[in-house]
């Protein structure tokens, strides 16, 4: 883990899925320079954001006006940076409102110890992996 500024990159095998941390709706989702990057708003005062991805599940939010929910759980995409290293950094950060109406960054870590972790035999990221395969 690397942690500069606001933001923690996570070193994890490329092509790692990286799952939706919560329900919620997809306010930004594009191709950057370094990658994609998907942002969600919670609707509860948190906003979640991933970004170095070399796949993206999610609906680029420039090409539709609406705004695609997403469930916890669900598959945003693969971690992997197009530098082509077997490791990728996964950017992930946590944002809270503040009681003045600006986000704050949340170290992550203080959250991650207490999250589900997901069994990677489950069938839907089976069906992912096969769709990423086929693109």
């Amino acid at each position: 883990r690397t942690v500069a500024r606001d933001t923690t990159d996570y070193w994890i095998p490329r092509h790692t899925p990286v799952f939706a941390v919560n329900d919620g709706r997809v306010i930004y989702a594009r191709k950057q320079s370094d990658g994609h990057a998907i942002l969600i708003d919670h609707l509860n005062g948190w906003v979640s954001v991933y970004s170095h991805l070399v796949h993206m599940y999610v609906e680029p939010t420039r090409n539709t006006p609406v705004q695609t929910t997403v469930a916890a759980g669900a598959i945003l995409g693969y971690a992997g940076t197009p530098r082509g290293t077997p490791l990728s950094a996964l950017r992930f950060e946590l944002w809270r409102m503040t009681d003045g109406g600006d986000f704050m960054p949340v170290d992550p870590v203080l959250f991650i110890r207490r999250w589900q972790h997901i069994d990677w035999r489950d069938a839907q990221l089976a069906r992912a992996a096969n769709d990423a395969a086929a693109r």
